[in-house]
């Protein structure tokens, strides 16, 4: 994706909440290395995430690790890596690796 530029973004709640999709933008010296919108699930569980619904929390694990991959890494590590720390989440939440209303995100990325 060298020589991209990003022009315009922005994320808009439905509601008056931050609601649970992200924008990730990210840019190197040679352009953007990474792009990806990030759609958190509605949570239906009904738990207290500290004040944060599970999608929201799920759409932030998948920001910050896709913010934080190095240049280098390929999309089967950057697929690991926000596999691996979803899997983390779940665990600081004590979730069940089989829960199917685990906080969960859905992203389209382009690398």
């Amino acid at each position: 994706m060298a020589g991209w530029r990003v022009a315009e973004r922005v994320v808009r709640a439905k509601g008056a909440e931050p609601g649970e999709d992200r924008v990730v933008v990210v840019e190197d010296g040679g352009g953007v290395r990474c792009a990806a919108v990030i759609d958190g699930v509605t949570d239906k569980s009904g738990r207290d995430y500290g004040g944060a619904s599970g999608g929201a929390l799920a759409a932030d694990s998948v920001a910050q690790t896709l913010a934080t991959l190095p240049s280098g890494a390929t999309v089967a590590e950057a697929v690991a890596a926000v596999s691996a720390d979803l899997m983390e989440l779940r665990r600081k939440w004590s979730v069940a690796d089989n829960d199917l209303l685990a906080p969960a995100a859905v992203a389209a990325v382009v690398w």
